[in-house]
């Protein structure tokens, strides 16, 4: 086994996302330094021991630039099937880690502790369940029975068409689920290697 394989088998999700980091802050110093070395002025002196030389560097630099690119995109499908492929077990069900990823970012809202939903804005279809199960609630009637009193008697009530404990016990559900694939996520990461194409 080659050094390089050996290197991306030890490779998890985690290392995986740091390199494609360093990758391209490596394509920036590139950009820099072709930007530098790409041109110079007729009366200057090359940066290099000559133009032919200075030519070749900045033809490798862009090179250096294609290979990255190329790896990154690598990195980049090798990260996408281990997530489509690696199948994860959370509360006795099992989900791959592109299903947890998508519910997390879906669910953003929940993720960072906001319960206020403004109107039809709310996207990402977590935060629309999480809305659904917060949509059953008396404000609506609350606010006809408010106009109501005085004209028609003291007689009018609400009448719920939810029960209110499964509402809030699948609300909890939720929470807890959007929680344990947060903490999950960071261990599967560090944990999980990336697979070969």
């Amino acid at each position: 086994m080659s050094e390089a394989q050996k290197n991306n088998s030890k490779r998890t999700l985690t290392s995986g996302l740091k390199e494609i980091g360093v990758i391209e802050k490596r394509m920036r110093a590139n950009i820099e330094l072709i930007m530098k070395y790409s041109s110079i002025v007729s009366t200057f002196k090359p940066h290099f021991k000559d133009e032919d030389a200075q030519r070749e560097k900045v033809k490798s630099l862009v090179q250096a630039n294609v290979d990255l690119f190329k790896e990154a995109i690598n990195l980049k499908l090798r990260l996408e099937k281990t997530n489509q492929t690696t199948e994860v077990v959370l509360d006795g069900k099992s989900y791959t880690i592109s299903e947890l990823l998508f519910i997390k970012h879906t669910s953003q809202n929940i993720v960072n502790g906001i319960d206020s939903f403004q109107g039809n804005k709310v996207k990402g279809v977590g935060n629309l369940l999480y809305k659904t199960f917060k949509a059953m609630n008396d404000d609506a009637a609350e606010t006809k029975l408010n106009q109501l009193k005085g004209r028609s008697g003291d007689d009018a009530t609400i009448i719920r068409f939810y029960d209110e404990e499964q509402k809030l016990t699948k609300i909890r559900e939720l929470e807890d689920l959007i929680n344990k694939i947060t903490t999950e996520l960071e261990s599967i990461n560090a944990t999980t290697p990336l697979v070969e194409l």
